[in-house]
């Protein structure tokens, strides 16, 4: 599930930062995530603008049958300044909840991009791995993808390198060179104008002594989400409607259901 939620949350704020200077304030959009048709979990991001800062947040949780077995919540969000469209992260802030457990902790970060306040925990960045100076600075993982605003079109590659307070993470996106037509909803007609990406992330530092122990015998290779990005969805840019992810276990689906300000093309019906 945290994979789900951050290749989600990647994608929505690539569509949600596209760089437009019509910006709405304030933009939320809804996901179900489902695996062989029944519904796994739900994730909700949301992006608040003014001319000089912006605020990206995110919710995910398991549902269904599998939140009843495994219940499961996340949430987080980011916040920092805008100038020139472009996003200085200030603070990150991020939870998680499970049945036996959870955990809270976050970063700030001085205007030079050092993080100059950790929040984690000392018992658990005592079992992870250092993160080296250099790679413990600005962004976090949400605002590396606004930086990314209006680069996302057909053949675009991205990548970066975030920190949130615990570890580094290193995200890459690759786009398609031509547009294809995509379903938004199981409903939908499929006459709309979407980009295939694909999107990958790995750790580059921090990893967690304790869960390395626990899987030391997994294969660490990852196949690439596949991120749909639909371009006529809102009258400029592009907007996630579909990502898909390859487990162990089969193929997870997360579809677009909600998208506030409604666009013309409604996605509001499952």
């Amino acid at each position: 599930m945290r994979r789900i939620a951050t290749i989600v949350v990647v994608a929505s704020a690539l569509a949600l930062s596209d760089g437009r200077s019509t910006l709405a304030d304030r933009l939320v959009a809804g996901y179900e995530i489902d695996w062989k048709g029944l519904e796994i979990g739900a994730f909700e991001a949301e992006l608040t603008t003014t001319t000089t800062s912006y605020r990206l947040s995110y919710r995910a949780r398991t549902a269904g049958m599998l939140g009843w077995l495994f219940p499961f919540e996340s949430e987080g969000w980011s916040e920092g300044t805008r100038a020139d469209d472009q996003p200085m992260a200030r603070h990150y802030q991020a939870s998680s909840r499970w049945r036996d457990g959870g955990g809270d902790w976050g970063v700030s970060f001085a205007p030079d991009g050092r993080a100059d306040r950790i929040e984690v925990p000392a018992e658990e960045l005592a079992e992870r791995d250092p993160v080296p100076a250099q790679l413990a600075v600005a962004p976090d993982p949400l605002t590396l993808i606004l930086e990314a605003a209006g680069a996302a079109g057909p053949g675009v590659r991205l990548s970066g390198t975030s920190f949130d307070g615990k570890r580094a993470l290193r995200f890459e996106l690759a786009c398609g060179d031509e547009m294809v037509r995509v379903a938004l909803t199981r409903t939908d007609d499929g006459e709309h104008a979407a980009l295939i990406c694909s999107a990958t992330g790995e750790l580059a530092a921090g990893a967690s002594r304790r869960w390395h122990d626990r899987h030391a015998d997994e294969g660490e290779e990852r196949p690439p989400a596949k991120v749909w990005l639909g371009r006529d969805i809102l009258e400029d840019g592009y907007w996630p409607v579909r990502v898909e992810i390859d487990t162990e276990y089969g193929t997870v689906i997360a579809r677009l259901i909600k998208l506030e300000p409604a666009s013309a093309t409604s996605a509001n019906s499952p």
